[in-house]
């Protein structure tokens, strides 16, 4: 099995400081308004302005809340299509080691990446997506499109950034960021749709895009059959070594 480094600053970690703001905002916001409105009450006596107050404040109470929820939806998909990657890319041989939830600086700017696997076929970085219904597109696009069905039954569709263009500056950053410590290698990247219920139709040269529907396994073999590059014991030590101190 792999070895699986996780970074302290993950997801999980943003899911727990989102909950928290979510029972601020479901139960200490209305005590806030309550005071707000007392207040109002006893400055301005107006019964209508109070009206006024107590349905503002009703209104901008569900308005936080939903917005709150909303992130937590995002950040648990994102936290579940993270786990599944990595229990996946777990199954790679022990020569090789995942790094989870990595962030890259390299002039001035940031890339928070996935997923990088190290290993004797060279360095991968990977963006997962746990997204689904259907995903079409091609890499040349600034967004892919997402295809769904409602709980009603209606059809609907949304763009979102292309992850074939997110991963291939993920690919840059991480190349710079290793070549500035004399670890010159060549980064390839991969798109991951983990959600079993994404079906995939995104054309690609450069960079593979893989999807559950197809096989998990796809991934594996895909990163296990390059022989672009082989890289030393000595080498991927030194790349997990250095990239092993972004995750404290």
């Amino acid at each position: 099995m792999a070895n699986v480094i996780h970074s302290k600053n993950s997801l999980s970690i943003q899911l727990k400081q989102q909950i928290v703001k979510q029972i601020f905002f479901l139960l200490g916001f209305p005590v806030l308004i309550f005071i707000g409105l007392i207040l109002l009450k006893v400055l301005f006596g107006n019964q209508t302005l109070f009206l006024f107050g107590v349905f503002a404040g009703i209104f901008i109470w569900g308005i936080l809340n939903a917005k709150q929820y909303t992130k937590i939806k995002i950040i648990y998909a994102g936290l579940q299509g993270e786990k599944n990657t990595n229990r996946l890319l777990g199954s790679l041989p022990e020569s090789y080691a995942v790094l989870s939830d990595i962030t890259i600086e390299v002039e001035g700017k940031r890339s928070q990446i996935d997923h990088i696997v190290v290993g004797p076929t060279g360095v991968y970085v990977i963006e997962t997506k746990n997204l689904n219904g259907s995903i079409v597109g091609s890499e040349s696009d600034h967004q892919l499109v997402q295809h769904k069905i409602g709980r009603r039954g209606g059809e609907y569709s949304k763009s979102f950034y292309n992850p074939v263009k997110q991963v291939g500056t993920h690919v840059y950053r991480l190349a710079t960021y290793l070549k500035k410590y004399s670890l010159d290698t060549w980064v390839q990247g991969i798109v991951y749709f983990s959600n079993p219920d994404a079906e995939v139709n995104v054309n690609s040269e450069k960079i593979p895009v893989f999807c559950f529907e197809e096989g998990p396994n796809q991934i594996i073999r895909y990163v296990m059959d390059q022989e672009a590059e082989t890289l030393s014991v000595e080498k991927t030590k030194r790349i997990v070594d250095l990239l092993s101190k972004l995750t404290l």
